[in-house]
């Protein structure tokens, strides 16, 4: 690839990049009671308030991620913070064995339970395993910590 089309591609991939992350901060995040709202239509406009519990975990992970990668921004930090920090919170049945709801409402109410913790099972393992207090925000620190990420984008930052 010559340098030329490779600073035209890696412009492209900066602003996409750009453009979803914006997306989300702008439409998505819940000023009010923290999080992200995850139904939204093409044009940021929300029409349900009920929250995926999976989009929680995955904003915070994308948010922690982003700063990893391309450097510590204060809106990402704080998406990040904000989304785990709801999950911590509101997303789990503490009277069903810590199950996880696949939904909740905006203020974290209860909403539909989903009893695969799959993806937060995994990431806490490797906190344990650390031998650190297995919360969300630890769990995220220690996976990202104990395992090898394939950093494809490292070529564009």
């Amino acid at each position: 690839m010559d340098r030329k089309k490779f600073l035209a591609e890696r412009q492209w991939i900066r602003n996409q990049l750009a453009g979803v992350a914006d997306f989300w901060l702008t439409n998505g995040m819940d000023e009010e009671h923290g999080g992200v709202y995850t139904c939204l239509d093409r044009g940021g406009q929300i029409y349900s308030t009920d929250k995926s519990v999976w989009m929680q975990g995955r904003c915070g992970w994308i948010f922690a991620y982003l700063c990893h990668v391309y450097g510590v921004k204060d809106e990402w930090l704080e998406a990040s913070r904000s989304c785990l920090d709801f999950m911590e919170e509101h997303c789990f049945n503490h009277e069903a064995e810590d199950r996880m709801y696949f939904t909740v409402t905006a203020e974290g109410g209860e909403g539909d339970e989903n009893t695969g913790l799959v993806s937060y099972e995994m990431v806490r393992d490797y906190t344990v395993k650390a031998g650190t207090e297995p919360t969300l925000g630890t769990a995220i620190t220690g996976y990202l910590a104990a395992t090898t990420l394939p950093n494809i984008m490292n070529v564009f930052a």
